[in-house]
């Protein structure tokens, strides 16, 4: 997606046209990676994050992390890892129009299918904290901290009275674009990590 595409040149779209022109072609080119293809990706994104994480927080600040559907980057690998060295992660659980992060102590035995099909936790625990490090999908983002999922803005808002998370895009590489039209209520990121960059936003109290 980065580079010259229909929205990045050519004919004038308007706002809404443009970021659901950004949303199909992003999700038409995560759908034609091979699953090969997409588990190298993964494993060298988690291998990126990883590093972050190690160098700039601390082991006691939670994760809440995700289970990867719809060809979305894969953190199963991280998330393993985390557990084994004893930090508390927690995975998002629908409820109506909200969700909630639901501490996970086993990936195997602790998510079920859940709304949209997607694998919820199916503990009690859950994350009530003012902080932890948010590892967020979606479906493009851009080079700025902009970010687009699928629409139905669950993310948007639970992060949006919560300002003592530190917001993390998770994605490939291919779903950074030039410039992503925000909306008001958009949640914007601190960090975004990819298989090839980890993009650190300026917000320097994060980093220092």
């Amino acid at each position: 997606m980065t580079g010259n595409s229909p929205t990045d040149c050519g004919k004038p779209v308007g706002f809404k046209e443009k970021k659901d022109t950004l949303r199909r072609q992003t999700l038409a080119w995560r759908r034609s990676l091979e699953l090969e293809e997409a588990k190298a990706l993964s494993a060298k994104l988690c291998d990126r994050l990883m590093e972050l994480l190690e160098e700039s927080w601390a082991k006691e600040m939670p994760i809440l992390a995700y289970a990867a559907v719809r060809g979305e980057a894969d953190l199963s690998a991280c998330c393993r890892r985390w557990l084994e060295n004893g930090k508390k992660l927690y995975f998002p659980r629908v409820r109506g129009e909200e969700m909630d992060f639901v501490r996970v102590r086993d990936l195997g035995e602790d998510l079920i299918p859940g709304a949209f099909g997607v694998p919820e936790p199916v503990g009690e625990e859950i994350f009530c904290g003012k902080r932890a490090l948010a590892l967020i999908p979606g479906v493009v983002f851009d080079a700025a901290g902009a970010r687009a999922g699928y629409g139905r803005g669950y993310y948007d808002r639970y992060l949006a009275d919560r300002t003592g998370m530190v917001k993390i895009g998770i994605c490939y590489q291919g779903q950074i674009c030039g410039q992503l039209p925000a909306d008001p209520w958009d949640i914007y990121m601190d960090a975004i990590v990819t298989e090839q960059h980890i993009y650190r936003m300026e917000r320097s109290e994060l980093w220092n």
